[in-house]
C-alpha cells in the first residue's frame, strides 16, 4: 500500500509538473505574440526585382509597415522560387521571416524537382492567400492571329511548330501553356528563359510566337501594339481589362488556369502569430488603395484564412502533379 501511495504520488507530481510546463509554454507563447513584433520582418520574394512576385511582395510589405513596423523585401532568385521557399522553411519560427510563396514555387515545383528540400504542406504556417494573379495568353503581332480559334487553327495547319516563351521549366506559364496545347490539341516548342521578363522581350522582338504571361507589368507593351491580348487563362475576366475574353470563352471551353501568391511562415510558428499577421494581411486587402493597385496589375485580392489557404495548396498539388506527369517535365 505505501509502494502504491508513492506511486501515485510520484504520478501525480508528474502530471502537475506536465500542467505548469504547459501552462509556461501558452504564458511564454502569448507574451511572445503580445511583444511581436518587436524588430523588422522580412518577407521573403523568390523572384527578381519588378518581377509579378516581387511587385506583389513590396505592395504588402508597405502595409505590414504601417500597421505592424518595418517590413523588408528580400529577394532570393532561382528555381522557379524554390530557393526563397528553401530559405523560408528552414527559418526560425519567430515570425520575422515570412514568405511571399507562389503556386508555382508551393504547388509545381514538387512535382518538377526531384530534390526538393521542403515539404510544402508540413514545413509552412500558411497565413492567409493574398491575390489570384490574372495571366493573359499574347501573341506576337508578326503571328496571324487576333483570336483563340485564329491561334489554334494555325498552329495545326502550320507544318513547323509554333515556339513558346516562359519563365522557365516548371513555370506556371510554362505549365499552364501546356495545358493549353493538351486541350486545343496542338504541337508547340517550349523555349524557357530564366524569368519572364527576358521570355517577353525575345516575344516583342518576334523571335518567338506566343507565351502566358501575368498581366502584371504588360500594359505598356499592350498600349504600344508590341503584343496583342487574346484571353485570359483564369475562369473570368479581369476587371483591369474588361473587354478582353477568357480563354474558355474565346475559342477553348473549359479552359482555366490562374496563379495565386499568399504569406506564409515556417512550420512550428505561434499560432498568435499567425493570427496577427493574417489580420494584418486581411486589414491591407480591405483598403481602396490596395484594392485598386493590384487590380491595376491584373490581380484579385483575396484574403482568406490560414486553414482555407492550407486547403488550397493542398488541392493544387494533385491537379498539378498530373499536368506536369502529361508534359513530361523535370528538373534536378
Amino acid at each position: 500500500m505505501l509502494f502504491l501511495h508513492r506511486r501515485m504520488s510520484h504520478v501525480r507530481g508528474v502530471l502537475s509538473s506536465l500542467c505548469l510546463i504547459a501552462a509556461l509554454s501558452g504564458c511564454c507563447s502569448n507574451a511572445l505574440a503580445q511583444a511581436y513584433p518587436n524588430k523588422p520582418i522580412r518577407l521573403i520574394a523568390g523572384s527578381a526585382a519588378n518581377g509579378p512576385v516581387d511587385i506583389t511582395a513590396r505592395m504588402i510589405a508597405k502595409h505590414f509597415t504601417d500597421s505592424l513596423g518595418q517590413t523588408i523585401v528580400e529577394n532570393r532568385i532561382g528555381a522557379g522560387g524554390t530557393i526563397g521557399a528553401e530559405y523560408v522553411a528552414k527559418s526560425p519560427p519567430d515570425g520575422y521571416t515570412l514568405l511571399l510563396g507562389s503556386a508555382a514555387a508551393l504547388c509545381i515545383a514538387p512535382a518538377i524537382y526531384d530534390n526538393l528540400r521542403y515539404d510544402s504542406v508540413k514545413d509552412f504556417a500558411p497565413i492567409s492567400t493574398l491575390v489570384d494573379s490574372f495571366a493573359v495568353l499574347v501573341v506576337s503581332p508578326a503571328l496571324p492571329a487576333r483570336s483563340i480559334r485564329e491561334l489554334i487553327t494555325l498552329a495545326k495547319a502550320r507544318p513547323n511548330p509554333l515556339q513558346f516563351g516562359s519563365a522557365g521549366v516548371g513555370s506556371h506559364t510554362h505549365l499552364a501553356m501546356e495545358l493549353f496545347k493538351s486541350m486545343a490539341d496542338i504541337k508547340a516548342e517550349h523555349i524557357p528563359y530564366k524569368g519572364g521578363a527576358p521570355a517577353l522581350l525575345d516575344l516583342v522582338g518576334g523571335r518567338t510566337d506566343f507565351m502566358m504571361i501575368p498581366v502584371v507589368g504588360l500594359g505598356q507593351f499592350v498600349k504600344q501594339g508590341k503584343v496583342h491580348v487574346l484571353g485570359f487563362t483564369a475562369g473570368r475576366r479581369s476587371e483591369s481589362m474588361p473587354d478582353v475574353p477568357t480563354i474558355a470563352e474565346a475559342g477553348l471551353p473549359g479552359f482555366q488556369s490562374s496563379s495565386w501568391y499568399g504569406v506564409l511562415a515556417p512550420a512550428g510558428t505561434p499560432r498568435d502569430i499567425v493570427m496577427k499577421l493574417n489580420a494584418a494581411v486581411v486589414r491591407s486587402l480591405g483598403t481602396q488603395e490596395m484594392k485598386d493597385s493590384l487590380r491595376a496589375q491584373g490581380q484579385e485580392p483575396v484574403g482568406n484564412t490560414p486553414e482555407q489557404f492550407s486547403q488550397l495548396i493542398r488541392e493544387e498539388l494533385p491537379k498539378w502533379a498530373k499536368v506536369v506527369k502529361a508534359s513530361g517535365a523535370k528538373l534536378e
